[in-house]
């Protein structure tokens, strides 16, 4: 009858959305190794800018213990004291950049340990719609009755409020990953061109 049909679609949908719920779980956990890689492409840009640093300031210290006897040399000399004053204005604003790059990943990290703990939460209302579907589906009666006519009615109902509860959670879940999934990409895409211009 209709009711049996309605626990029967019900069972199939909480099922359906437990995979749906492992396959989002399943994109979080790339998005969460992919946000990992690109911290380390931030950690490695930082100890390269380092390593220019610290040549720019023993390049610095070399021309200035540097005596020129001749005007030649004084030129030559001022010159390269423009290019590091140069190469340290370029360091500054790489710096910059990595600093907002930094921010950037560690505001994601934590959208990423939210759309977790929403997962686990999601989860636990499927759970519950399992059981209680399970429950319903053990009260039904093998045979009409009268006295059972409104029992049922309820439970349908109990059962479909779960429902558009649960899609809607699903719903909601799926479009924020999509939005964090193409935000990551032109981050990783911002990363990796910062690192290549450097």
């Amino acid at each position: 009858n209709m009711y049996r049909h309605d626990i029967g679609f019900s069972s199939t949908n909480a099922k359906k959305w437990q995979e749906e719920l492992e396959i989002l779980r399943n994109n979080n956990a790339k998005l969460t190794t992919a946000l990992q890689e690109s911290h380390a492409n931030v950690e490695e840009w930082k100890r390269q800018l380092q390593f220019y640093r610290d040549e720019c300031t023993r390049l610095r210290q070399l021309v200035s213990n540097h005596h020129s006897p001749n005007d030649g040399q004084i030129s030559e000399a001022q010159e390269l004291k423009n290019l590091l004053d140069k190469a340290d204005e370029r360091n500054r604003e790489q710096e910059q950049k990595i600093l907002q790059l930094e921010s950037q990943l560690q505001r994601y990290m934590t959208q990423i340990n939210t759309l977790e703990d929403r997962f686990a939460s999601t989860e636990e209302d499927n759970q519950r719609l399992r059981n209680e579907i399970s429950t319903i589906h053990r009260r039904t009666p093998s045979s009409t009755h009268g006295t059972m006519s409104r029992s049922p009615n309820r439970n349908v109902e109990q059962l479909t409020r779960l429902r558009d509860l649960f899609e809607m959670k699903t719903n909601d879940l799926n479009q924020t990953l999509a939005a964090k999934t193409q935000d990551l990409q032109r981050l990783c895409s911002q990363i990796t061109q910062t690192i290549t211009e450097f």
